[in-house]
């Protein structure tokens, strides 16, 4: 096990935890817990490039992780917040059924999950995490829609990238440079 992948598999082994986190009501806690989290996922892959370590399965397990840490921090912000969610649910359902889409489309087209690492998750991840922190310490719901919006877009886009391939694949930054697409994982 490479470092990379060690950070990694602590995301996806703790990102649960917020939702536990969240129901002893401390939401200071949530939010350190979910910024420690955010870390791995901003130094694994740029570690693993430096030291030549990256691989198809550590970007499986990278986005296998994120959509943990995303998932547990909506349920974390639902166990907190949920009043304030119900009034934001058109957006998140919006970005909870396109992620369903894209990952089923995936499976159903090239008998794998999206794990392409889009430049445009990329931008949605950082966004999320700032909507969640709005939420918790300034009791402010609209970031929630521009996240929202920004997941919706980039699975739109998955299930665009996923309708040009021909097999599953891993790093594909956007459908704009699929022809230039660096890692392809052919099974």
């Amino acid at each position: 096990m490479t470092l990379p992948n060690l950070l990694t598999t602590l995301r996806l082994a703790f990102a649960p935890g917020l939702i536990l986190v969240a129901l002893s009501g401390r939401s200071d806690a949530v939010l350190v817990t979910l910024l420690l989290l955010q870390i791995t996922d901003w130094i694994d892959g740029p570690l693993a490039r430096r030291s030549g370590s990256q691989s198809s399965e550590g970007a499986r397990l990278d986005s296998l992780a994120d959509a943990s840490m995303f998932a547990s921090a909506l349920g974390a912000l639902a166990v907190l917040e949920g009043g304030m969610l119900l009034g934001e649910w058109r957006w998140i359902a919006a970005a909870l059924l396109s992620y369903g889409l894209s990952v089923s489309l995936a499976v159903a087209r090239l008998g794998a999950p999206p794990w392409y690492h889009q430049w445009s998750a990329k931008v949605s991840g950082p966004l999320t995490l700032a909507a969640v922190f709005a939420v918790l310490l300034f009791d402010v719901a609209w970031p929630v829609r521009v996240a929202a919006a920004a997941v919706t877009l980039g699975n739109l886009e998955a299930v665009a990238i996923t309708m040009r391939l021909s097999g599953p694949a891993t790093d594909v930054p956007s459908v704009f440079l699929m022809d230039r697409a660096r890692s392809v994982d052919r099974s």
